[in-house]
């Protein structure tokens, strides 16, 4: 996909791996028995979950203090940058960045272009996230193609037909099909399903939607799901939730919160309020927000919101610049139609503040362009990284792997 003309470098950012390791818990046994997993917890869950969230992340963040002490303040982003740039001087070759970032990748790139315009070559942006909300806010624009998302989904899977997707049948209609998926996940928050040591509630059917949005592979066992719970077929539900992608929390996500949290701002931060009503006048007012933007996924970062509200301990270097740069070779952005988390308008937003950039259209869906190959996006790619060639801007790219079809990414690039 880069053209055949270079070596590949990947590592692992401050936090996670074994680059200064972040876990909020000494072992999977004590995260377990802490029971503080708040990160896919939903907040529309109940009346009482946006409180109990702000209550759970106030514990979390006391276990994340505790046991990284010592950097608990050294992996942030600007950290990273850095050690971006220490790559790029050890390779002893013309000291100049190339960079492929993808979901949080970008805005990692688009920091240290920002902190080292001078040397930046060739850098693509692929799944942007808005730096801006990153750094300052708390990320309502990464859900604004989400509920879109799903329901170009379910259009694809009724145009399939029930041979390829299971939740089309019966003459139902995208629309229809909706309407009962989201009154299901309402019926859910009442009448949860126990079904082999799991219990099927509405965060958790949520958060196997959400997660399963982020690639088309994916799809089909979400669909299988979603059909197994509306005909309440207990069989189908046991078999697609072995195939759908795990929402359990992990160091990873510990990693997240850490490298996130420490980033961001002290507007963000409710801590710090005298009054002690910080979460009234900042948590909730963002968690309302979050929720106006995404029917389907607005509340899944409610927890992630009140963790960054709490979070006391800040990057010891955070960029506090902004990101209206010229670099020395424009910066090339991918924003697909159909991201679940990253929206084509963050693309475009972030494109307005590097001079020179173009931000390529990709109609597909998933996360990040790699998700739903496109021969197009990808000779884009190629011609960007070998030649330094960019797309004309307005460029929009279609895909060649249709939903709910049997063809790969290999059949298509072979």
């Amino acid at each position: 996909m880069t053209g055949g003309y270079h070596d590949l470098i990947t590592f692992d950012p401050r936090g996670t791996g074994n680059a200064l390791p972040y876990s909020c818990y000494k072992n999977d046994a004590e995260r377990i028995a802490a029971g503080v997993t708040i990160q896919m917890q939903s907040g529309n869950a109940s009346d009482i979950m946006p409180g109990r969230l702000w209550g759970l992340a106030d514990l979390l963040v006391e276990s994340c203090e505790a046991n990284n002490k010592d950097t608990g303040s050294l992996i942030g982003t600007a950290f990273v940058a850095r050690d971006m740039m220490r790559i790029v001087d050890a390779l002893g070759e013309d000291g100049l960045l190339r960079y492929w970032g993808l979901s949080y990748g970008t805005t990692l790139g688009a920091t240290v272009a920002a902190m080292f315009p001078d040397r930046m070559d060739r850098v693509i942006l692929d799944g942007v996230q808005n730096p801006h909300e990153y750094y300052h806010g708390h990320d309502i624009e990464m859900f604004t193609d989400t509920d879109k998302t799903f329901a170009g989904v379910l259009s694809a899977c009724v145009e399939a037909g029930p041979e390829r997707c299971a939740l089309a049948g019966s003459n139902r209609t995208a629309a229809s099909l909706e309407k009962d998926v989201y009154s299901l996940m309402e019926e859910l928050k009442q009448r949860p399903i126990p079904l082999s040591g799991i219990l099927i509630d509405y965060h958790l059917v949520r958060g196997y939607i959400l997660l399963g949005l982020y690639n088309p592979v994916n799809y089909p066992s979400i669909m299988a799901l979603l059909d197994g719970l509306l005909s309440k077929n207990l069989t189908v539900i046991t078999e697609a939730m072995a195939g759908s992608a795990s929402v359990t929390a992990s160091a990873g996500n510990d990693a997240q919160k850490g490298i996130q949290c420490g980033d961001k701002g002290a507007d963000v931060s409710a801590w710090a309020d005298p009054a002690r009503n910080g979460f009234d006048k900042t948590i909730l007012p963002a968690m309302e927000a979050l929720n106006e933007r995404s029917r389907l996924a607005g509340d899944t970062s409610a927890g992630l919101s009140a963790t960054c509200g709490r979070w006391r301990t800040q990057a010891k270097e955070r960029y506090t610049g902004d990101f209206n740069v010229k670099t020395k070779h424009p910066i090339m952005l991918i924003g697909s139609m159909f991201d679940p988390v990253t929206p084509l308008v963050s693309a475009k937003n972030v494109s307005e503040g590097f001079e020179g950039s173009v931000a390529l259209q990709h109609n597909g869906f998933g996360h990040t362009s790699p998700a739903q190959i496109s021969l197009c996006t990808t000779k884009a790619v190629q011609a960007y990284l070998v030649n330094g060639t960019l797309p004309e801007p307005g460029t929009v790219c279609e895909v060649d792997v249709p939903l709910f079809s049997n063809i790969t990414w290999q059949d298509v690039l072979l």
